[in-house]
């Protein structure tokens, strides 16, 4: 192997490292802003529509996707844009990052939970 691989060895490990350190912060910023907690927002979440997505994310193995649009759906305007507000981003961006990293985040904490 040789120092190149090494190099980018290192740096996909770093890289990961960093992401899962954000996505833990992210679990800890809606544990502590989101209403609720992050559990609030998995019962709006259920009871918008969302049922057999965050089922998925609580058990184990593969995931159902989300869009943007149904996680929108699913929640109180009010609550995205506290959500959004607290987090210092536009509302429409919020409502993306959560479509591309709460099935795993939540996949990830509850694995952890158990």
């Amino acid at each position: 192997m040789g120092l190149f691989d090494n190099f980018v060895r290192m740096a996909e490990s770093t890289a990961l490292q960093a992401l899962q350190g954000q996505a833990s912060a992210v679990m800890i910023h809606l544990e502590s802003n989101a209403p609720g907690g992050i559990g609030g927002m998995l019962q709006q979440l259920q009871a918008g529509g969302l049922g057999n997505q965050v089922s998925s994310w609580l058990a184990p193995g593969a995931n159902l996707p989300v869009t943007a649009e149904q996680i929108h759906d699913a929640l109180s305007n009010e609550h995205v844009a506290s959500l959004a507000a607290s987090m210092g981003v536009p509302a429409q961006q919020l409502l993306q990052t959560l479509a591309d990293h709460l099935p795993e985040l939540v996949s990830q904490h509850a694995a952890s939970a158990s």
